[in-house]
């Protein structure tokens, strides 16, 4: 995560239909830089990264990105451990616990973010403040 976090964007391969691609061309058309990964967080309304030390705890969407899970951990009882769990992992940015099936995943990766109901996620805010700061240092060089 820490050496995609400030790659530039090449493609929105999630992005699909007309309405969703008139909205990211609205989006677009006002910027002026390449835009990089970590700037998907703004575009798309995203809670700041900081405010997950105040709130480590956000229910009902799912960040965690990707297929290369680090974990993915069966009765897990509470989401408080899948935290804890991604809190071990150096390389964790995310970590999401399904309230059903009582599992927790944790990835190297995150995304943007869906609603997705039965879901509690959280964003290791200190780890993914570190890779912003990354990105400003490089940025201005």
């Amino acid at each position: 995560m820490r050496d995609r976090f400030c790659l530039p964007i090449v493609s929105f391969h999630h992005v699909s239909g007309p309405h969703d691609m008139r909205q990211l061309g609205e989006l677009m058309r006002r910027l002026k830089n390449l835009v990089q990964w970590h700037h998907i967080w703004n575009i798309y309304q995203r809670p700041a990264f900081s405010s997950f030390h105040h709130m480590p705890v956000r229910y009902n969407e799912d960040y965690v990105g990707g297929t290369d899970l680090i974990v993915s951990e069966h009765d897990v009882r509470v989401a408080f451990s899948c935290l804890k769990a991604c809190d071990k992992h150096h390389n964790c940015p995310a970590w999401t616990w399904d309230t059903r099936g009582r599992s927790c995943s944790i990835s190297p990766w995150m995304i943007a973010g869906d609603s997705c109901s039965g879901k509690v996620f959280g964003i290791h805010a200190t780890r993914a403040q570190n890779y912003l700061v990354k990105c400003n240092k490089n940025h201005r060089l």
